[in-house]
C-alpha cells in the first residue's frame, strides 16, 4: 500500500515516466544492505563473476520509472490478497521456487508464508522449493542446472 501511495504522490508532480531515486533507495536499499560487502548487486546472485559483470555494466543498473515501482507494489499486494487467491482454480499446478538467501523473499520466510497462505486457501497442487545458498536469480546460481531440471520435471508431471 505504502509503495503505491508514494508513487501516486510523486507522479502528481513528475509524471509516471520519472525515475525516482527516492523510490529506488526505498525499494533496493534493503536488498543491497542484505549483502553489504558485495556491492549493489550482490543480492541478485552468489556468483562473484556475475556480480562484477553487473557492477561494470551501466545497462544493468537502471532505475525503474514510477510506473515500474507502482506496478511492482501492485503485484506484491495482489499476490497477498486473499480475495484474489480464492479465485485461483484449486487444481491449478503452482511451483514456488526461491533462494534461501533471497532478500526479496525475506530469506525464505516470506516465500514460506506465501506458500502456506495459498495452501490454506485450498490450492491443492502447489509445490515449494527454497534452495539453500541461492539468492534472487536462481538461473545464475551454481545449482542452476538442478533448478532447470526441477522446473522441467514439474512441467512434465503436470
Amino acid at each position: 500500500m505504502y509503495g503505491k501511495l508514494v508513487t501516486d504522490v510523486i507522479a502528481l508532480f513528475h509524471g509516471w515516466r520519472y525515475r525516482s531515486m527516492f523510490c529506488a533507495s526505498k525499494t533496493l536499499g534493503p536488498l543491497v544492505r542484505a549483502f553489504p560487502d558485495e556491492g549493489k548487486t550482490g543480492w541478485l546472485t552468489s556468483n562473484r563473476e556475475l556480480i562484477e559483470q553487473y557492477e561494470g555494466d551501466p545497462k544493468s543498473s537502471f532505475v525503474f520509472t514510477l510506473n515500474g515501482f507502482h506496478t511492482l507494489a501492485e503485484l506484491i499486494l495482489r499476490a497477498r490478497k486473499k480475495k484474489l487467491i480464492r479465485n485461483i482454480p484449486k487444481t491449478l499446478p503452482m511451483f514456488i521456487l526461491s533462494g534461501a538467501e533471497d532478500p526479496v523473499g525475506e530469506m525464505g520466510r516470506g516465500v514460506q508464508r506465501m506458500y502456506e497462505m495459498y495452501k490454506n486457501e485450498g490450492i491443492e497442487r502447489i509445490r515449494l522449493d527454497i534452495r539453500p545458498g541461492d539468492r534472487h536469480e536462481l538461473h545464475h546460481e551454481e545449482d542452476r542446472y538442478q533448478v532447470f531440471e526441477e522446473i522441467k520435471d514439474f512441467i512434465l508431471e503436470e
